[in-house]
């Protein structure tokens, strides 16, 4: 998926924009995210209506922190974002899955997007790795659902968006 899927334009190849500081409305929506419901807003994406204050300082790498505070699966996770071209962002933030429970797993979410000076518009996608060797050592019928967990967190289209609403107040 390409980043000017996310605004209907080539992000990549226009005249890269600084954020602009202040209020911002995060959302976070898209096809089948009540789905994801049973992880609760702390250790996975759900539903978003926020709003957050955006410093000079901190406005360069809001995206990111976005991906990280709304798309992470707890908190091991790292990030690894691509270099920015234009004013296209994108990358990828893998989180360890509960090494107890499934030793050897992952959740990678793929994301990019586009700014302007007044928003932040990204797409994501989730992939799960599952460890072949934690498979096997589940009991068949839970292992049976994992492997359908994996297909439905894969088919879920993620927006996450952030739109300047003023100044902070």
């Amino acid at each position: 998926m390409s980043a000017s899927a996310c605004a209907s334009r080539d992000a990549a190849n226009e005249e890269a924009v600084d954020l602009t500081p202040g209020e911002y409305h995060v959302t976070l929506a898209g096809g089948g995210l009540g789905q994801l419901a049973a992880f609760g807003k702390s250790d996975g994406p759900g539903g978003v209506d926020d709003r957050i204050c955006v410093s000079g300082g901190d406005a360069a790498h809001f995206h990111e922190a976005l991906v990280r505070k709304y798309l992470s699966f707890g908190d091991n996770c790292s990030l690894e974002p691509t270099e920015r071209k234009g004013n296209a962002v994108g990358g990828s933030l893998t989180c360890a899955t509960d090494q107890q429970r499934m030793p050897g797993s992952s959740f990678v979410v793929d994301y990019n997007g586009a700014l302007s000076p007044d928003a932040i518009e990204m797409k994501s996608n989730i992939k799960v790795e599952l460890s072949a060797s934690g498979l096997a050592n589940m009991d068949p019928g839970v292992a049976a659902q994992m492997k359908n967990m994996e297909e439905m967190i894969e088919k879920l289209d993620i927006r996450l968006t952030a739109k300047r609403l003023g100044d902070c107040s």
